[in-house]
Order: C-alpha cells, then sequence, then structure tokens
C-alpha cells in the first residue's frame, strides 16, 4: 500500500513507457500506477505502508494540512474601514 500526497491505495499493477507490466521502477524510471484513489500532483513523494489503513490516515493528514496552509494564504486581513473605502472606490 502507498500514499503520495492526498492519493493512497494498493499498487495493482505498474506499467512503463513502453506499455509493459514491471514488478519494480528504481528511481527516475517513468511508470504508470494502477490503484490509487486520486491522481498525485507531479512531484509528489510516494511512501510505502504496511496496510491501507495508515496510507488511508497519511494521506487525509496530508490534505488537512495542505487545506490549513491554502487557507491561511487566502485570509486577506482587511477592517470593515478598508471594505467601507474599496466599496466607495467601486473597488468591490
Amino acid at each position: 500500500f502507498i500514499s503520495a500526497g492526498a492519493s493512497h491505495g494498493k499498487v495493482r499493477a505498474m506499467i512503463d513507457d513502453k506499455g509493459r507490466r514491471v514488478k519494480e521502477a528504481k528511481p527516475s524510471t517513468p511508470v504508470e500506477i494502477l490503484g490509487l484513489s486520486d491522481v498525485p500532483s507531479a512531484g509528489e513523494v510516494f511512501i510505502a505502508h504496511e496496510n491501507d489503513k495508515t496510507a488511508k490516515n497519511y494521506a487525509e493528514t496530508y490534505l488537512a494540512q495542505n487545506k490549513e496552509k491554502m487557507l491561511e494564504e487566502t485570509k486577506a486581513k482587511m477592517s470593515l474601514d478598508d471594505l467601507f473605502n474599496q466599496i466607495q472606490e467601486g473597488n468591490l
């Protein structure tokens, strides 16, 4: 079982760039992995787990941490006075 970012699952098959099934992939070997819950983002690190429960827990933790991080980045600090000024200027 593996997790990659917010994706998790059991590796059902690995297919190389020539369309052949392979049992293992060395570093920098491109393979397509079948069996994940979602498509991971490019560059995500794959982590092996003993069972599906730990893989799923890791993926959910990763998702929760990134969601909080994204929310913090998008929060704009604005007072009511700033909001009122922007409305008067026609920016909102």
